[in-house]
């Protein structure tokens, strides 16, 4: 089994999973390279399906091969990378290792997704009058007046465990998927938020990030959080709005604010234990 990361740029992309063959996905694109590069299908398996049109600079995936077919990685990278399009590469291609403690101690071979012990996301947007174009397509404009103090009080109210059912989107459908796969068990919402911290981004004024280190995310949910809280740093919502959807895990429908746009969300890192 091997790993490697992978990083590319949404825009042109309908997410991450392969879905039919009428729609561009990066899983559908690597599969496709790397099953023509050794002659046989290959199916690689990701760590995080990312949405249409977000970006990654550290997503992961593993594949299968036969003992042998590779082992000089720097040959691999080089020319799995010359097939790939130019908004999606490979790279840290190596042997996969173990990945958690205990999966380690029952000799369980690494997954990129159930292996994984944490992620980094990274919000951009742009507060000013428009977003130079050059940057357009990895960040947001929000181009209200934004109060940040407002803005960072609200998002370190997610730091911490909690249950993020009013932030995530298609709950009833990832249900069903988690107890198809999962034995039936019941997809919790509890979520733990272990960092969040807003900085200034160095390629101008009024360019800024949001950094998210989580445990594990729900669908859209990183999205929903920055939406929420620019609701509350643009007046569009009270911060009893906010700590009341929080703290009272009511359904998404209750939740008022949208979704961040997809093009600002990037997934930077996500952490294993030997990899």
């Amino acid at each position: 089994r091997f790993v490697s990361r992978v990083a590319y740029d949404g825009t042109r992309f309908r997410g991450f999973q392969e879905q039919s063959e009428q729609y561009r996905t990066v899983q559908g694109t690597i599969n496709s390279k790397l099953s023509g590069l050794f002659n046989s299908p290959i199916k690689v398996v990701g760590a995080s399906r990312t949405d249409l049109g977000v970006h990654a600079r550290g997503q992961v995936i593993h594949f299968d091969l036969p003992p042998d077919s590779l082992t000089d990685f720097d040959t691999f990278e080089y020319k799995i990378n010359r097939l790939l399009p130019e908004d999606v590469k490979l790279y840290n291609v190596t042997f996969a290792p173990y990945g958690r403690l205990e999966q380690e101690e029952s000799d369980d071979i690494f997954h990129a997704t159930k292996s994984a012990e944490g992620k980094l996301y990274t919000y951009r947007f742009c507060n000013n009058q428009f977003v130079d174009p050059v940057l357009r397509q990895q960040y947001a404009h929000m181009y209200k007046p934004i109060d940040f103090e407002k803005l960072t009080a609200s998002l370190e109210m997610f730091v911490g465990t909690h249950d993020f059912r009013s932030f995530c989107n298609r709950l009833e459908k990832d249900t069903r998927d988690n107890q198809y796969y999962e034995e039936k068990k019941a997809l919790s919402t509890i979520r733990t938020v272990h960092r969040i911290e807003l900085q200034k981004e160095g390629v101008g004024d009024g360019y800024y990030r949001i950094e998210f280190e989580i445990g594990s995310a729900l669908y859209r949910m990183i999205r929903n959080i920055v939406g929420s809280c620019m609701a509350v740093a643009t007046n569009d919502m009270t911060m009893e709005t906010l700590v009341m959807l929080l703290q009272e895990g009511l359904p998404r429908t209750e939740n008022k604010a949208k979704s961040a746009v997809a093009h600002g969300l990037c997934l930077e890192k996500i952490f294993y234990r030997n990899y």
